[in-house]
C-alpha cells in the first residue's frame, strides 16, 4: 500500500505446521498473569519453578516465572547447574541395543519419518571445521550403517591449503578446487558455494562457523536450487543471526538487554500476530535507528550510551568485528577497524559490561516446531572478545537464572521458526542478572563441550534435522531424555517424563597460532611435529599433522582440546595434565603454555573470572611459566651454534655434491652466540669437541654437555645431571627455544630504524603520513592477519617513511617502513649478563670479625667439566695410596685440585677492609687441601717439587663487597686494588742479579729456582730477548725469542725455545716397560730415526727445525754415567742431520765442550756447552722466508739437485728403484748413511755436480760467477750446471733458471726478464736443456711511492665528494720536489686562487713501473716457445706461478707440479673483486694440481721440491745430452732375448700391464714382464684424456717415447664452476678404443715433445676410431684428429706403429697414423690375431649389405626358406598354403594359426586400401558404414586418431 513503511519480516513457519502449539505470550509466564505484568529490565530473577525447558510436543504448557527469592516446594531441576554433576551419574543406563539394520541413508529416512534423503555433502569450509563435521557424522553413520562412508563428503580447496596440506583435505572423499586468497574469493563466496553445489552434485551444505554461516542469503539460494543447508533458513537466520535484528526481536519479547545504540526499539508485533505466531516485522527504519552510519553519529551516539563500549559489526563474529572503546579518543581507529574487519556490515555500538561473565545457551530445533536447549555453557574467558577457554555447564549462575536464560533462548529460536543448531549467548553481572547479548544462528566452535555433557553428537543432529527427521526419533535426543533410542513415541519437551541432566563437567581449550608474549599475534607456517595424548577423559582434533601447516588467509586455531571430569576441579586437572603432554613444533608459536597458566591460577581454579580477566592478566605482562634462565640460555646457545654447524656442514656436503669446494675453515669448530633475554644480553661461545660432546663458554669459564642430535631436528642433551629434549625456531628477529613444554624466546639485536611486518598478511593502512612524525610506542599501520586486524607500533619516537603502499601482501618480517630516529643514538640498551661456575658447594657457615662485620666461609668443589680438576694418574707407585686415591679422589670427587676454599665479606670502605685483611686472611689458614693424605697423593702424584708447587699456588677464593658513594672510574682502582694485593702476596719469588750486567736483573731467570734454571740452559738463548709463554704442561717451558740487533733495527728472526726436563719415570710407560740400553752410536741414530720419521712430516709442518737432547748413558748397570749430546738438524725440509757428542772436560781450561761421539764429526765438536744459539744470518731469513712460503729457497736447489743426482746414480742399476725413492727418502738419514747402504763410494763420483751462477754484467750480458748465496740484486737466479750421472758419466750440461720468491715476492721486472732471457738464449746456443723452477707472483706491479703523499684531489663538489673529481694535481712545493726525477707529467693551471700541477701521467721514478714489465713478459714469452722448438725445456712449479710464470711453464710443456702449488693468472683476491663477490676461496681451486694434472697442462704431480728434482734428473736421462748427441743407452738387467709374458686379451685390460708388466696374477712373488724394460716405463699426463696412455720407457736400455691404448671405459669429471651457483661437476663415460678430443690432443701432445727430445716412438695402435656424436665435434675433434697428422707429418726419428694381439685399427684412426704421411720415418706392424678395416663388421653390413641383399642371400643359401620364397610374395597363396597345413596340427595355440589369422587381416587391409584409392569419392560412405559396427570405445579412439593427425588444407 502507499505510503506503508516498509518492513522487514520474519517468517514463521511453524503456525502452519503446528497449529496446536503453545501460544507465547509476550510479558507473562503463568496462566494466571495479566498481559501488562511485563518482566523487569534488569531481569533480575531468583528462584522459580521452570517448566518451558523445551518447547513442542503435544502438550503445551505455558511458562511461568516467579520473582520469590526463595524456591517454591517441588521445583524441578534444570537442565545446567552446581547440583547437576551429581545427579547426572544417577541417570539410568539405556538399552542401545536395536533389532533392525539400516543400510542406507534413503532407508534411514523412511523409517525415522525423514522427508529429504541426504547423501553426499558439501562442506563449506576448512580447518578444524571441517575436520569436526567429518568425524563427528562419520561416527553417527558407522553406528547407524556400520559404514562410516555412508555419507560422502565434498571439500572445497584453496591452494594455500593445499601448501599447507590441510588435514580436512586427506579426510575427504572429493574436493573441488576454488581461488585461493581471502575467503571472499571462496568459504564465504555464496554464489561459488552455491554453484559447487549444483555441479558436483550434492544434496546438502554444512557450513560451519565463520565464513558464509551466518550470511542468510547462502540457505536462500540453495533453497530455491533445492538443495538443504545444515542450518537455519535464511528469514530465521536474518532475524536472529544478525546482531541488530535479534537485539531488536530480544527486546520485542522483553528480554533484558544493556544500553545500545537501539535501545527502546521493538518490532511490530500484535496481540492477534502473538495468537498465530505468525510473523514479527522489523521495519527498515526500526532496523536502521538501532545501526551507526559514520563516524560523526558514532561519537554522537556514543555519548549517549556511554564509554566504555563496545563497537560491533553486525555480521562479525569469532573476535572479529568487534573493539572495545575506553573512550572517545579511541573511537576513530576502533571504528575504522570494524569496518575494516567485516566490509560493508552494518555497526552498532553496545554498552560494555564490566566484569561480566559469558554465558550461552545451546539450541536445537527441528523443523516441527520442536525446540530444546541443551544445557548452558560459561565462555568468559576471552581474548580481544574472542573465546579462549570454555566449559560446559556453567556454574557461576544459580539454576533459577539459568533455566530462565534456556526459557528464553528456546522462546526466541520457535518464535522465529528457527532450524538446527543455534546458541543464545548472554551477558551476566556480579548482582546476578543478566542481559541478551546475541544469538549466534549457527554451530559454536565449543559445541563439543555440550556434546559431552549431554552426549549428543551435534554436527550429525544438524544432518538428521536437514532430513526431516524430528527432535524426537533422534536417538541421542530420546536417550537424552531418557526414552526408548529406537522409538517413535512423542516426547514431551516442556514437560519430559525423565529431565535431562549433564553428566560431570568440561573444560575446553582452544589451540590456537598465536604468541602470548606479544599480544597473542596471529601467525602462519608449518607444522613439524603435533603429539596429542588422548584419554578416556581427554580428547581433541586438529585441522593440522605433522607436515602440514596454516597459511595465512586461515583462522588461527588449529586444535581444540576438551577434558570430562566429574567436576569442574577434575576436568580442569584432566586438562593441564593433557596440555602439558602436548607436543607441538612448528614455524608459529602456540598458546598451549599459556593455556596452562591460566587453568593454574588461583582466580580461574575458584570460579572467579569474568570476560576482561584474561585481558587484565595481558596488560600486566602474565607470561607463562619459563624454563630456568641459564638452562634456556645454555639450550639456546647449543641450539643456535649446532644449527650453525649443521648449516655449514650441508653447505660443505652439497657443493662437495656438486664438485664445488669449499676451504676447510668454513666446516666451523666455533661459534660466536649473542643471546638477549629479558634485556640481558648473554655473550657465548659454544665450541664442538666431538659428535657428542660440546663444551659452552662464558666470561672465561666453560661447562661441557653431552649432545646428541635427534632425527626431528631437536638436541638431546645432559645439563646438571638432567636431560632435556630442546628444539629451536629462528624467527626474524629472534630464536625460539622450546626446552619440554616449556618456551622461552632470546632476541636478536634490533635496529629500531627498520620497521617489519611480524607475521604474512596484508598491509591495509598507515595511521601516519609519509614522513609524518610518530611518538615511542604509538601506533604506525595496521596490518590484516589471519583475518584480523593488528597494530604496529614503533619502538622510539621519529619520522615513518613508507616502503610498502597500503594493500601489499607481506611476507614474515618483512620491511614496511623506515624511521628516522629523533635521537639517532637511541638504541636499546643491554646488560651484559656474567656467568659463573656453578659450584658444588660442600659447607656454609657465618661468622662475625673483631669489629662485627658479618662474613660468609664456604667450602665447594670445582664442577668436573672445570679445567682445573684434574683426574688422578691410573698409575701410581705407592699401592696404598692408589687405593685411597680411588677411594677418595675419584669417586667423591675430592681431588687436591679440585676442593676450594671461599669467603665473602662486605665493607663500607675500602680502609676497613685493609684493617680487618689479617683478620679475614686467617679463614685460609686450615683449608682442606693441608691434611696429610692429600698432601701425601700430591708428593707421590706429582713428585716432591712439582707437589710444593701445586701446594703453594693460590687456588681460594675471596670475594670482597666495598660500598663507594661517588662513581670511581675502573681505571683509577685497578692501580690502588694492585698495589694491595701485590703487597700481601706470601709466596717465594726468584730474582737474579748478575754482576757481568751491573747487577741488573736478567728477566729470563725470574721465579725460575736457581737450580731449574741451570737445568734448563736458559743461558744458551741469551742472544734472543725471551719473553715466557704460559703452558698448561706445568713440565715444558715456552720462550718466544727475538734475537737481539743494534739499536733502531727491525728484529726479524723470531723463534720459539722449548724446553723440558724429562725423568726416568716419564720414559717408562704403563704399555712398555723395558729398561733403557743405548749402546753405540748407530743403535741412537736408529732409534732417534724412527721416531723423527714417525712424526717428521708434523714436525716440518709446524717448522721444528732443530732438535737437542741431553742423554745420561751407563754402558753398564756399574759404569759411570756419560752425558750424551744428540743433535737433530732439518733446515732445508728434506735432509736431516745428526750429530752426537760427548760432554768432556778440557784438561787445560777446565771447561766442558762437545766432543764428537762416532764416526761422524758434528759441527759444534770442540764448542763449549754453553755456546749460545746463533741467531738467524741473510741466508736464514731468506730460506725460513721460503718455507714458510712453502717452496726451497733458491739457493738450496743446486745441493738437493747435488742429493737427487747421487740418489740416481746409486739407484741407476736397481730394478724398480723409482717406485722405492720417496720411502728410501724418508728412511735415509744422510746420504753417507745411503751410499754405505747401497754400496761402494766407487759407484758414484764425488764431483757429481758442478756448477756456476749466471750474472748479468753491467751491458746486460750473462756471465759465470761463484758469489756467496744470497747475493743476488734480482729476483731471478740462474745456473749452469754439470751433472755426472750414470747415463753420462763425465757429465752433461744443463741451464738452470729459478725464480727468488724472497726477492719482491718473486714477481718479474725487466731485470728478471732479462736474466731469464739470456740463460734460455745460452741453453739454445748450446743446444742443452733449459730447466725452469717457477715459484713466482707473476708481472711486477709497480708503484710511484713518490706521489703517494703527495697528490691532492679536485672535486666535483667538495661538500659532497661522493658526485666525484674532475683530477688530480700536485701543489708547486711538491712538484718542484719531484720534476727533477721525471716521475710525473703535470699541466699547470690556476682555479681557485692557487697554483695547480694537474697530473697527466704517472711514469714514476724506477725502471719497472708499468707497461714495461709487461713488454719485457712477452720477450720471455716467446724465447720460451722458441726454447721449446730448439732443446728439451722442463718446468718445476713449487708453490706458484702466476700470469706470466704460468704463461712461462706452459709454453715450456713438459711441467712437474708439486702438490701443494698452483698455476693461475689471476690470484683469487682480484678475480674475486671483478666477480663482485667472494666466489673463490683459494688459489688451490684456481690452479692446483686437481686442474692442472686433469687438464694436462701438469705432467706429473710431485708431493715436494726434492722428489721434484729427482723426477727431472730421472726425465734428463731419457734425453740426450745436448742437441748432437744421441739418445744415451744404459746398461740393462733386463735381456733383449726374453719373452713377454703378458699377452693381451679380447676383454678389455689395463694397457699398463702390456707396456711394464705387472706381479703375476697367479705365480706369487713373480713378475710377469711386459713390452719394455722392467722399471723404466714412466707415465706423463695420467690423469687427462685416458682413453690414451703416454710416457717414456726403455727397451734394452734405449730410451723411447710411448704411446698406447686404454682398452676400459674410463670416467671424466668436469668440476662444477664455483663463479655459477647452478654449476654441478659431471662425469661423463668416454669408452675405451676411442679417440675422443681430449686424447686426440694428449697424442698429437706427446709426439711433438718425443720429436723434440729426438726419442723413438713406439705407438701400440688399437683404435675403433673417432667420437664423432655432436658435443665431440662441438669440442673440436676434427681439429685435434688432424694435429695428430701434422704432428706426426714432422717426428724426425723412428716411429714404429704396431697393432697387438686382439687389437684392431679402423677408419679415420688408421688414416692418421698411417706410414705413408711420414714414410721416411714411420712404419707400421701387426699382430696376426689384430684386424683392421674401414668399419667394423656391423657398420659395414648396414651400409654396404642392406634388407634386400640380405634376403636374396638367405633365399640362395637356406634352402627351407626358399621353399617359402614364393608364398611370401603373394598373401592369398600364403593362406591357402597354411590353410593346407591346418589339418596336420589341431592346437589352437599353433603358430600356423596366428600366421594364418594376421595375413588375412593383411590381405584385406590391403585389399580395401587399394579400393579406396581407386574410388576416393567413396571414402565418407565407408567411414559412415564403419562407424555403425564398431563399439563406442572403438570411436573415441577413432575420434582421438583423427585428432593426432596432420591435415593439409584441401584449397
Amino acid at each position: 500500500m502507499a505510503g506503508e513503511q516498509e518492513q522487514l519480516a520474519v517468517y514463521n513457519p511453524t503456525a502452519l505446521r503446528r497449529s496446536s502449539l503453545a501460544k507465547f505470550v509476550l510479558g507473562s509466564f503463568d496462566d494466571n498473569s495479566s498481559d501488562d505484568e511485563v518482566l523487569t529490565t534488569a531481569f533480575k530473577v531468583g528462584r522459580r519453578r521452570s517448566s518451558l525447558v523445551g518447547i513442542g510436543g503435544t502438550i503445551p504448557e505455558p511458562p511461568a516465572v516467579t520473582t520469590s527469592l526463595e524456591p517454591p516446594r517441588g521445583i524441578r531441576p534444570s537442565m545446567s547447574g552446581t547440583n547437576l554433576p551429581k545427579r547426572g551419574r544417577e541417570h539410568r543406563k539405556m538399552d542401545l541395543q536395536r533389532d533392525f539394520s539400516v543400510a542406507s541413508p534413503a532407508e534411514f529416512v523412511t523409517r525415522f519419518g525423514g522427508n529429504r534423503v541426504i547423501e553426499k555433502v558439501l562442506i563449506a569450509n576448512n580447518g578444524i571445521a571441517a575436520v569436526k563435521c567429518m568425524r563427528s557424522i562419520r561416527r553417527w553413520a558407522y553406528e547407524m550403517f556400520r559404514n562410516e562412508r555412508a555419507i560422502r563428503f565434498v571439500v572445497m580447496v584453496t591452494p594455500e591449503d593445499l601448501k599447507a596440506n590441510a588435514e580436512y583435505i586427506k579426510m575427504a572423499d572429493h574436493y573441488v578446487p576454488v581461488p585461493g586468497g581471502t575467503n571472499n574469493n571462496n568459504y564465504a563466496n555464496v554464489e561459488l558455494i552455491v554453484d559447487i553445489s549444483k555441479r558436483i552434485p550434492v544434496q546438502a551444505v554444512w557450513a560451519g562457523w565463520g565464513h558464509a554461516s551466518e550470511n542468510h542469503k547462502l540457505p536462500d539460494l540453495l533453497q530455491k536450487n533445492g538443495i538443504a543447508f545444515l542450518g537455519p533458513p535464511s528469514d530465521a537466520m536474518w532475524a536472529l543471526g544478525d546482531k541488530v535484528a535479534s537485539t531488536i526481536v530480544a527486546q520485542t519479547l522483553e528480554i533484558p538487554t544493556l544500553p545500545w545504540s537501539g535501545s527502546g526499539l521493538m518490532a511490530q508485533w500484535s496481540e492477534e500476530d502473538q495468537k498465530h505466531q505468525q510473523t514479527i516485522s522489523i521495519p527498515l527504519e526500526t532496523y536502521a535507528q538501532g545501526c551507526v552510519k559514520d563516524l560523526e553519529q558514532g561519537l554522537e551516539v556514543a555519548m549517549r550510551v556511554g564509554y566504555p563500549l563496545m563497537i560491533k559489526a553486525a555480521e562479525g563474529g569469532g573476535g572479529k568485528g568487534i573493539r572495545k572503546v575506553e573512550a572517545a579518543e579511541e573511537f576513530g581507529a576502533c571504528f575504522r577497524q570494524v569496518q575494516a574487519e567485516a566490509p560493508g556490515s552494518p555497526i552498532f555500538l553496545m554498552q560494555l559490561a564490566q566484569h561480566a561473565r559469558h554465558l550461552e545457551v545451546q539450541v536445537l530445533a527441528d523443523e516441527y516446531g520442536n525446540a530444546i536447549s541443551l544445557f548452558s555453557r560459561d565462555c568468559s574467558i576471552q581474548r580481544r572478545h574472542q573465546k579462549i577457554i570454555e566449559e560446559a555447564p556453567a556454574t557461576i549462575a544459580a539454576p533459577t537464572i539459568t533455566e530462565v536464560m534456556e526459557k528464553c533462548a528456546v522462546r526466541l529460536a520457535q518464535m522465529v521458526g528457527y532450524v538446527s543448531a543455534g546458541t543464545v549467548e548472554y551477558l551476566y553481572s556480579e548482582d546476578e542478572s543478566f542481559h541478551f547479548l546475541e544469538l549466534n544462528p549457527r554451530l559454536q566452535v565449543e559445541h563439543p563441550c555440550t556434546e559431552m555433557v549431554a552426549d549428543v553428537n551435534l554436527p550429525a543432529a544438524q544432518l538428521q534435522i536437514a532430513m526431516g527427521i524430528p527432535l524426537h526419533r533422534i536417538k541421542d535426543i530420546r536417550v537424552l531424555y531418557g526414552e526408548s533410542p529406537w522409538g517413535d513415541t512423542p516426547i514431551s519437551f516442556h514437560s519430559p517424563t525423565n529431565p535431562p541432566m549433564p553428566r560431570g563437567h568440561v573444560i575446553a581449550a582452544r589451540i590456537t597460532s598465536e604468541n602470548p608474549e606479544e599480544g597473542f599475534k596471529p601467525s602462519s607456517g608449518t607444522v613439524q611435529e603435533l603429539n596429542f595424548r588422548s584419554s578416556k577423559n581427554v580428547w581433541g582434533y586438529f585441522s593440522v599433522a605433522a607436515a602440514g601447516g596454516l597459511h595465512e588467509f586461515t583462522d588461527s586455531q588449529f586444535g581444540h582440546c576438551f577434558s570430562w571430569g566429574e567436576n569442574r576441579e577434575e576436568a580442569i586437572s584432566n586438562m593441564v595434565v593433557a596440555l602439558k603432554e602436548l607436543s607441538i613444533r612448528g614455524d608459529f608459536r602456540t598458546t598451549v603454555e599459556y593455556l596452562i597458566k591460566l587453568l593454574e591460577t588461583e582466580s580461574f581454579q575458584n570460579n572467579e573470572i569474568h570476560t576482561g580477566w584474561l585481558d587484565h592478566l595481558i596488560a600486566e605482562k602474565v607470561q607463562a611459566e619459563k624454563p630456568d634462565t641459564m638452562l634456556g640460555v645454555v639450550c639456546g646457545a647449543l641450539n643456535v651454534a649446532d644449527a650453525a654447524f649443521r648449516t655449514c656442514m650441508t653447505d660443505f656436503l652439497h657443493t662437495l655434491e656438486r664438485g664445488q669446494v669449499l676451504p676447510a675453515a668454513s666446516l666451523l669448530n666455533i661459534v660466536d652466540v649473542e643471546l638477549i633475554y629479558e634485556g640481558v644480553k648473554y655473550i657465548l661461545q659454544v665450541a664442538r669437541q666431538s659428535l657428542t660432546t660440546y663444551v659452552v663458554i662464558m666470561n672465561r669459564t666453560h661447562i661441557e654437555i653431552d649432545v646428541h642430535r635427534l632425527n626431528d631436528g631437536g638436541l638431546l642433551l645432559s645439563y646438571n645431571g638432567c636431560s632435556y629434549t630442546t628444539y629451536m625456531k629462528e624467527e626474524i628477529d629472534r630464536y625460539r627455544i622450546t626446552i619440554g613444554n616449556k618456551t622461552c624466546t632470546f632476541e636478536k639485536e634490533k635496529d629500531p630504524t627498520v620497521l617489519r611486518s611480524p607475521s604474512a598478511g596484508k598491509l591495509l593502512q598507515y595511521v601516519v603520513e609519509d614522513g609524518g612524525h610518530v611518538d615511542k610506542g604509538k601506533v604506525f599501520a595496521e596490518i590484516e592477519v589471519m583475518k584480523i586486524i593488528m597494530t604496529l607500533t614503533v619502538e622510539e619516537a621519529g619520522r615513518v617513511h613508507y616502503i610498502k603502499r597500503p594493500g601489499a601482501l607481506l611476507e614474515a618480517g618483512c620491511v614496511i617502513a623506515r624511521l628516522q630516529l629523533d635521537d639517532p643514538t637511541k638504541v636499546k640498551p643491554v646488560y651484559v649478563r656474567r656467568g659463573y661456575i656453578a659450584y658444588e658447594l660442600n659447607s656454609l657457615q657465618h661468622r662475625q670479625l673483631s669489629d662485627g662485620t658479618c662474613l660468609v666461609e664456604f667450602q665447594f668443589m670445582l664442577p668436573s667439566s672445570h679445567p682445573n680438576r684434574m683426574s688422578v694418574p691410573v698409575s701410581i707407585s705407592n699401592p696404598d695410596l692408589a687405593r685411597h686415591s680411588t677411594e677418595l679422589f675419584m669417586d667423591s670427587g675430592f681431588a687436591p685440585s679440585s676442593q676450594r676454599m671461599g669467603v665473602m665479606v662486605a665493607f663500607s670502605r675500602f680502609e676497613d677492609f685493609t684493617r680487618n685483611f689479617d683478620e679475614v686472611i686467617s679463614c685460609f689458614a686450615n683449608s682442606p687441601s693441608e691434611s696429610g693424605l692429600i698432601y701425601e697423593a700430591q708428593a707421590t702424584i706429582y713428585g716432591e717439587e712439582d707437589a710444593k708447587n701445586i701446594r703453594e699456588e693460590p687456588i681460594h677464593i675471596l670475594n670482597i663487597a666495598l660500598c663507594s658513594a661517588d662513581h670511581v672510574e675502573d681505571e683509577k682502582l685497578v692501580p690502588i686494588f694492585r698495589a694491595f694485593a701485590q703487597s700481601k702476596r706470601e709466596f717465594p719469588k726468584f730474582f737474579t742479579f748478575r754482576a757481568r750486567d751491573e747487577f741488573a736483573e736478567d728477566r729470563i731467570y725470574r721465579h725460575l729456582e736457581p737450580a731449574l734454571a741451570f737445568q734448563l740452559e736458559l743461558s744458551r738463548m741469551r742472544n734472543f730477548d725471551l719473553t715466557a709463554i704460559p703452558c698448561a704442561n706445568h713440565k715444558m717451558h715456552l720462550y718466544l725469542g727475538a734475537a737481539k740487533v743494534r739499536a733502531g733495527a727491525e728484529t726479524t728472526d723470531y723463534r720459539f725455545f722449548i724446553r723440558a726436563i724429562v725423568r726416568h719415570s716419564d720414559l717408562i710407560t704403563k704399555a712398555r716397560r723395558c729398561q733403557v740400553s743405548l749402546v753405540g752410536t748407530f743403535r741412537i741414530e736408529e732409534s732417534v730415526r724412527s721416531m723423527v720419521m714417525r712424526y717428521g712430516s708434523r714436525l716440518w709442518k709446524l717448522r721444528v727445525l732443530q732438535a737437542e737432547v741431553k742423554i745420561n748413558i751407563r754402558l753398564t748397570p756399574t759404569a759411570t754415567a756419560i752425558p750424551i749430546r744428540l743433535f737433530l738438524t732439518n733446515e732445508s725440509g728434506y735432509y736431516l742431520d745428526i750429530s752426537l757428542y760427548k760432554e768432556v772436560r778440557d784438561p787445560s781450561t777446565g771447561s766442558i765442550m762437545f766432543q764428537s761421539y762416532g764416526d761422524k764429526q758434528g759441527p759444534q765438536h770442540g764448542m763449549l756447552i754453553n755456546t749460545p744459539y746463533v741467531t738467524k744470518d741473510l741466508l736464514q731469513a731468506k730460506r725460513f722466508q721460503a718455507q714458510s712460503l712453502g717452496t726451497t729457497y733458491v739457493y738450496d736447489f743446486p745441493e738437493m739437485i747435488r742429493q737427487a743426482a747421487a740418489v740416481v746414480s746409486v739407484m741407476g742399476n736397481m730394478p724398480g728403484a723409482a717406485q722405492s725413492l720417496h720411502q728410501l727418502i724418508l728412511s735415509t738419514v744422510s746420504l753417507q748413511a745411503l751410499f754405505k747402504l747401497w754400496g761402494s763410494s766407487d759407484q758414484y763420483p764425488k764431483d757429481i755436480l758442478t756448477y756456476t751462477e749466471l750474472v748479468l754484467d753491467s751491458q746486460g750480458h750473462l756471465v759465470q760467477m761463484n758469489r756467496v748465496p744470497g747475493g743476488n740484486e734480482v729476483g731471478m737466479v740462474a745456473f749452469k750446471m754439470k751433472l755426472k750421472t750414470p747415463e753420462y758419466p763425465k757429465g752433461r750440461d744443463i741451464v738452470l733458471i729459478c725464480n727468488d720468491i724472497t726477492y719482491k715476492i718473486g714477481s718479474f721486472g725487466p731485470e728478471e726478464d732479462l736474466v731469464f732471457l739470456r740463460a734460455s738464449e745460452l741453453a739454445r746456443a748450446e743446444g742443452i736443456p733449459r730447466i725452469y723452477i717457477a715459484a713466482n707472483s707473476g708481472a711486477r706491479i709497480g708503484f710511484a711511492d713518490e706521489i703517494k703523499h703527495m697528490f691532492q684531489v679536485a672535486w666535483v663538489d667538495p661538500d659532497e665528494p661522493y658526485k666525484g673529481f674532475r683530477y688530480l694535481y700536485l701543489t708547486p712545493q711538491d712538484y718542484t720536489k719531484i720534476s727533477t726525477m721525471n716521475s710525473v707529467r703535470c699541466e699547470h693551471v690556476e682555479e681557485g686562487g692557487e697554483s695547480r700541477y694537474v697530473l697527466l701521467d704517472i711514469i714514476g721514478k724506477d725502471n719497472g713501473f708499468g707497461v714495461e714489465n709487461l713488454r719485457a713478459a712477452g720477450t720471455i714469452a716467446g724465447e720460451s716457445s722458441r726454447a721449446y722448438d730448439e732443446i728439451v725445456t722442463i718446468s718445476m712449479v713449487t708453490c706458484r706461478a702466476i700470469g706470466i710464470g704460468a704463461y712461462l711453464v706452459r709454453l715450456g710443456q713438459r711441467v712437474i707440479q708439486v702438490e701443494n702449488s698452483h698455476i693461475i693468472l689471476t690470484g683469487v683476491t682480484a678475480l674475486n673483486k671483478v666477480l663482485g663477490r667472494e666466489v673463490y676461496t683459494s688459489n688451490n681451486q684456481l690452479g692446483g694440481v686437481q686442474i692442472m694434472h686433469n687438464n694436462g697442462v701438469s705432467h706429473v704431480t710431485v708431493p715436494d721440491d726434492f722428489e721434484g728434482v729427482y723426477t727431472i734428473l730421472q726425465w734428463l736421462s731419457y734425453i740426450p745430452k745436448d742437441n748432437q748427441s744421441p739418445v744415451p743407452v744404459t746398461a740393462i738387467s733386463d735381456p733383449v732375448e726374453r719373452e713377454i709374458d703378458f699377452i693381451p686379451s679380447k676383454v678389455p685390460y689395463d694397457p699398463r700391464w702390456m707396456l711394464a708388466g705387472r706381479p703375476h696374477p697367479t705365480l706369487k712373488g713373480t713378475w710377469q714382464s711386459g713390452f719394455f724394460d722392467q722399471g723404466s716405463f714412466m707415465e706423463i699426463m695420467k690423469p687427462w684424456a685416458q682413453t690414451v696412455v703416454v710416457g717414456r720407457a726403455r727397451l734394452g736400455g734405449l730410451p723411447v717415447g710411448v704411446i698406447a691404448v686404454e682398452t676400459r671405459t674410463v670416467e671424466v669429471t668436469i668440476p662444477a664452476d664455483p663463479a655459477n651457483l647452478d654449476s654441478e661437476a659431471k662425469i661423463i663415460q668416454q669408452a675405451g678404443q676411442v679417440w675422443f678430443p681430449d686424447s686426440a690432443f694428449k697424442t698429437a701432445q706427446a709426439i711433438r715433445d718425443f720429436n723434440r727430445e729426438h726419442l723413438p716412438l713406439m705407438i701400440f695402435a688399437n683404435w675403433r676410431g673417432f667420437s664423432s656424436g655432436m658435443k665431440d665435434m662441438y669440442d673440436q675433434m676434427l681439429k685435434f684428429g688432424a694435429l695428430i697428422v701434422d704432428s706426426l707429418r714432422d717426428f724426425r726419428q723412428p716411429v714404429l706403429v704396431y697393432i697387438p694381439p686382439h687389437a684392431e685399427l679402423r677408419g679415420g684412426s688408421w688414416v692418421v697414423i698411417d706410414s705413408t704421411i711420414n714414410p721416411l720415418h714411420v712404419e707400421l706392424y701387426a699382430d696376426k690375431e689384430s684386424r683392421g678395416g674401414i668399419l667394423e663388421p656391423g657398420g659395414t653390413v648396414e651400409i654396404k649389405f642392406r634388407k634386400k641383399d640380405l634376403v636374396k642371400t638367405m633365399r640362395r643359401i637356406d634352402t627351407v626358406y626358399a621353399k617359402l620364397g614364393y608364398l611370401l610374395d603373394n598373401n592369398q597363396v600364403v593362406v591357402e598354403w597354411l590353410e593346407k597345413h591346418m589339418q596336420e596340427d589341431d592346437s589352437t595355440q599353433s603358430v600356423i594359426r596366428e600366421n594364418i589369422k594376421h595375413l588375412r587381416r593383411d590381405y584385406i587391409l590391403k585389399h580395401i586400401r587399394s579400393l579406396l584409392q581407386a574410388n576416393p569419392e567413396v571414402t565418407m560412405d565407408c567411414m559412415v558404414q564403419m562407424a555403425q559396427h564398431i563399439t563406442g570405445a572403438q570411436k573415441a579412439q577413432v575420434a582421438h586418431l583423427l585428432s593426432t593427425v596432420d591435415t593439409d588444407d584441401p584449397s
